[in-house]
């Protein structure tokens, strides 16, 4: 699979999803990052001026994740980024192995400098999945905690903070992983996700003891969000239809703002809606050319006939037979033409040969009984005349005696054929 279509998958969620992991999960988050990194700065140039400041600062910390989370969190990385956090700024820290993040930013509030640290669950336990009926709902943060500006700058609190997460991203505990009893031997094997307890039920309330707890919520942004590359087809279509329910959800929303706040939406809307509607657009003529241009590969062309048969056409070229049936007719001219089968081979002719002399013999002796029958009396006075009337029928009988031989031997009708020949000659 391809680093954009993983990507796709993580930010479009497809009807149909790979079943497996990410062969590049930190590819893919870092993609991520990229593209909306992207994303915010094409918008915070189309967009009014009041929406500047809020896109500045979404783009520093798009900017500061992808420095902080490169698989695992390193320690100077992160002490440089949180000695330079500044009010209204914040930083993502994504804990690899205990399946958790941790949103720290500072606030001023009553000219008062405080720091507050958010911690929730990356990814849903299987159980948690199986019994989801329709949609996973989330609450954020899962637990928050704030420091004052004081408290969160000592040297030593950020020193034990930093060291704690590095070797939290980096150091699974294989007391909080899923426990798998083979052979009376307990082995851990990855069939769940790691129970975010290392930081949601060990770092935060270490914190808490240090000051009071505060519920500060998690607060949402909507930005779009924008893939450039080259997808399938398919792929296209769905980010399209994507696309186009979200903004209509935006345009829903516009109408639910009061009238003294909806200029900036407007404005908002009035650059980044035609941007969107092109883009779609185009995609979708992209979409059909690329339809058109498959149909007319798998189509299959039938030419029309001619009204006349060319000349050409009724000549075959043979460029692969020619020679072969060439060579075959010049040897069949060279041999002599013999009549009977005396090309056939030896055994056939014997049988051939043994056929043809029972129905020469069979006809011989139907011709003979037949002449016998149809003898006519002769009615001459003449005694020589008689005599050699005599010795014809003679001959007849001897003969049909010495032709007969055993043929019918086993056929009691023609012998019986036979018999009424010779009575006939007889009398």
């Amino acid at each position: 699979m391809s680093l954009l279509q993983a990507v796709f998958n993580h930010v479009v969620l497809p009807p149909q999803v790979p079943g497996c992991s990410d062969a590049d999960p930190e590819g893919v988050s870092r993609d991520v990052a990229l593209r909306l990194l992207h994303a915010c700065n094409t918008i915070n140039a189309l967009s009014n001026p009041h929406w500047s400041e809020a896109f500045q600062s979404l783009q520093a910390l798009l900017a500061d994740c992808l420095s902080l989370n490169t698989g695992r969190l390193e320690r100077s990385t992160l002490l440089e980024h949180y000695r330079q956090l500044q009010p209204g700024q914040m930083l993502v820290l994504h804990v690899v192995e205990q399946n958790a993040a941790l949103l720290i930013r500072r606030e001023e509030s009553n000219d008062r400098h405080r720091v507050i640290f958010e911690a929730f669950e990356t990814s849903p336990a299987a159980e948690k999945v199986l019994a989801a009926g329709h949609t996973l709902q989330w609450d954020f943060p899962g637990r928050s905690a704030q420091l004052s500006f004081a408290t969160s700058s000592d040297k030593s609190f950020q020193e034990s903070l930093a060291i704690f997460l590095e070797q939290a991203s980096m150091e699974p505990i294989y007391s909080l992983q899923a426990v798998a009893r083979k052979a009376n031997t307990c082995v851990t094997e990855e069939r769940d996700t790691t129970d975010p307890a290392l930081t949601t039920q060990m770092l935060m309330p270490l914190l808490e003891a240090m000051e009071n707890t505060s519920n500060h919520l998690y607060k949402k942004r909507d930005f779009s969000q924008n893939l450039r590359g080259k997808l399938s087809p398919d792929l296209t279509t769905t980010l399209c239809a994507k696309l186009s329910r979200r903004m209509a959800k935006l345009e829903l929303d516009r109408t639910k703002i009061e009238p003294a706040s909806i200029e900036p939406y407007d404005s908002l809307f009035a650059h980044l809606g035609p941007m969107v509607k092109g883009a779609i657009a185009e995609s979708t003529s992209q979409i059909k050319v690329a339809w058109e241009s498959y149909k007319r590969t798998v189509t299959r062309h039938i030419p029309k006939l001619d009204v006349r048969v060319p000349d050409r056409a009724l000549r075959l070229s043979l460029p692969n037979s020619g020679m072969y049936l060439d060579r075959i007719l010049d040897r069949r001219s060279s041999q002599q033409r013999v009549l009977g089968s005396s090309s056939l081979p030896e055994p056939l002719d014997k049988s051939v040969a043994q056929i043809q002399d029972f129905t020469d013999h069979m006809f011989l002796l139907a011709k003979l009984e037949m002449r016998a029958l149809d003898q006519e009396q002769v009615e001459s006075s003449s005694k020589s005349r008689c005599e050699k009337h005599c010795i014809g029928l003679e001959e007849e009988i001897d003969n049909i005696f010495s032709e007969v031989d055993t043929w019918y031997k086993s056929d009691p009708e023609q012998i019986s054929v036979m018999v009424l020949a010779l009575l006939a000659l007889w009398a």
